[in-house]
């Protein structure tokens, strides 16, 4: 316990927090900023210049950021339309976006053609920068929003991923559904994700699904949520605050720091509905 804690902090604290720290140095320690945004909920025409908006703002908050990492519920319903539409939200941005769905990108139970037409690469994936590895994975199951598993399909690619790879290189998880512990919705079988990562150098987990701070930490490792960056959407935990985190990878170390919409980008949500 003394070195596994969990928290759920203010807005203040989370302010250039140190999220990952503690662990051997490795290959790839060079330094770069990058966003993470999570919970969307694109939901109809209004929402497209409000994200072209809030997208500039993400910029101006991190202008030499080298990607955006965005961890799912891109749409509110899984609808063509909004998932096409949110395609060229994150197409004209002024930094590479990538992607992992959530349980809203699902249009029914059993039925994610529209996301995976729009967001062909976007379901487990991985990528390398600067000497850093990135993996997104899809932490869905269906349009099931509580009680959930992790697919063996994932665990699968997770497994293969990891064997084609370096354990040394540092590596950044982001995934929809929480992974920390004691965080609501998390995946019922979490654990054997987290297992997996076991010998490997794990520097920072983001996820989404919880609108809301928490965090997690294991071994100077931080498993975190924030709050919702949407139109549409309010949070769980009833903080005002909509956002992002602009982070950076530096040292083998990532720290982050909530950044909140501009003042007239800041809407009230519409929908205390699931998750």
């Amino acid at each position: 316990m003394e070195r596994r804690k969990f928290f759920q902090i203010g807005m203040a604290a989370v302010a250039g927090a140190v999220v990952s720290a503690g662990r051997a140095q490795a290959v790839g320690t060079g330094g770069f900023r990058f966003l993470v945004v999570n919970d969307l909920h694109y939901h109809d025409a209004e929402c497209a210049p409000w994200f072209a908006a809030a997208f500039d703002a993400m910029r101006a908050s991190a202008p030499d950021a080298a990607f955006c990492l965005v961890a799912g519920d891109l749409a509110n319903d899984g609808k063509p339309d909004q998932l096409e539409a949110m395609s060229r939200v994150l197409k004209t941005a002024a930094f590479p976006c990538h992607a992992v769905p959530g349980n809203h990108d699902w249009t029914t139970a059993g039925d994610r053609s529209a996301y995976d037409k729009f967001f062909p690469a976007a379901g487990n994936s991985g990528f390398d920068h600067a000497g850093w590895r990135v993996i997104g994975l899809d932490t869905t199951e269906n349009t099931g929003w509580q009680n959930t598993r992790i697919s063996a399909e994932t665990l699968r690619w997770l497994d293969d991923h990891l064997a084609a790879g370096d354990p040394a290189r540092p590596l950044i998880l982001f995934t929809h559904f929480p992974l920390g512990r004691g965080v609501k919705f998390r995946p019922a079988n979490a654990d054997e994700l987290l297992a997996r990562l076991a010998g490997h150098n794990l520097r920072a987990a983001f996820s989404g699904h919880w609108h809301g701070f928490t965090g997690w930490e294991d071994e100077g490792v931080c498993f975190t949520t924030n709050r919702c960056c949407s139109r549409y959407r309010d949070n769980h935990d009833g903080t005002p605050e909509k956002g992002w985190f602009v982070c950076e990878a530096r040292d083998g170390n990532v720290s982050r720091r909530f950044v909140e919409l501009p003042p007239e980008l800041r809407t009230s949500g519409l929908s205390k509905a699931q998750a």
